[in-house]
């Protein structure tokens, strides 16, 4: 796959993490989505510790591309 900013040949390889989220503000103490957000990624596994997404990164820009269709979110 070729990156998307830089069109360099990207690596594939692994997100290795614990709980973890994407979400439109920061959060301070928990890794948690709450009822208040209106987007939010939940990439993690219930169980699972350490955890590994498949990605791809870009050698040049060092941007990450992960496929998250297979997670819980509220993206809609």
């Amino acid at each position: 796959m070729n990156c998307p900013f830089c069109q360099t040949e990207m690596i594939d390889g692994y997100l290795n993490c614990g709980n973890i989220i994407w979400s439109e503000r920061r959060h301070k103490i928990s890794t948690n989505a709450d009822a208040t957000e209106r987007y939010a990624l939940n990439l993690s596994a219930p169980l699972l510790s350490p955890h590994q997404i498949k990605s791809a990164c870009c050698p040049k820009c060092k941007h990450i591309i992960i496929d998250a269709s297979a997670y819980d979110h509220r993206l809609e």
